[in-house]
């Protein structure tokens, strides 16, 4: 495994402060850390963290589950870091936006499985929590769900190697969750199902639902006032998590 790029976001350069480890989305096969430069500075200062943003390695060039073996090695590097991060002795958490949602997830289950309480909370942005024809196929009424499979058709196309559900993972690892959903959202069913797995083996898991934001609105900061004032009241509940 080659270097893996990164980027930190200080909230507060002259003390220790919870760490954010967040990782973008794209389907695994585009954007990068330049994309989701914005969010993570919002992110950063609403949620009062340092935030440590991810650039692993994309499909097809790199095919699945190289993110995942990226992403696990940086979580695991952040933590045995955490003072160069400006973290030290604080809490640490996860998080990233629809296919970085996913990898978050997986993050914070193989960190907590090897040892319990490594990341305290995750914060899942529309995430994509699985990608199985057959499931997004059902809801066929559903224009959203028919964009969604199309596009998943895609992404597992590029990835080339399997890609598990959230669903059928051991979640018992997993930490408090907060979950953010859109009205016009694709991913939205799967989010609350994932939601009600987490309650149902005493996870906590809240869902912050906002009906005018699309599947991946809040790359849309610069565009959308109300993007970046719903981003920010997300960053405050997850600072609100962490202390």
């Amino acid at each position: 495994m080659g270097p893996i790029r990164c980027r930190l976001f200080r909230s507060n350069p002259d003390g220790p402060s919870p760490l954010l480890i967040f990782f973008h989305g794209g389907g695994f096969i585009s954007c990068d850390l330049d994309t989701h430069d914005e969010m993570c500075r919002v992110l950063a200062r609403s949620a009062g963290v340092q935030l440590l943003s991810v650039g692993y390695s994309l499909a097809p060039e790199a095919p699945y589950p190289r993110q995942l073996e990226e992403a696990i090695a940086i979580g695991r590097w952040a933590l045995a870091h955490a003072g160069t991060l400006g973290s030290e002795g604080a809490y640490t958490a996860v998080g990233g936006d629809s296919s970085g949602a996913y990898l978050a997830a997986r993050v914070a289950l193989a960190m907590n499985q090897s040892s319990a309480g490594q990341i305290r909370a995750q914060l899942l942005l529309y995430p994509l929590v699985q990608m199985d024809d057959a499931t997004w196929a059902r809801p066929t009424l559903s224009l959203g769900r028919v964009m969604g499979r199309i596009a998943t058709r895609l992404i597992r196309h590029y990835l080339g190697g399997a890609y598990s559900s959230l669903l059928t993972e051991d979640l018992s690892a997993a930490p408090a969750t907060m979950l953010v959903t859109g009205g016009p959202d694709p991913t939205r069913e799967d989010t609350e199902a994932f939601a009600a797995a987490l309650k149902a083996i005493g996870v906590t898991a809240r869902i912050k639902h906002y009906p005018l934001m699309p599947h991946g609105g809040f790359n849309l900061l610069h565009l959308s006032a109300r993007a970046r004032a719903d981003l920010t009241e997300v960053g405050g509940v997850l600072r609100a998590m962490l202390t």
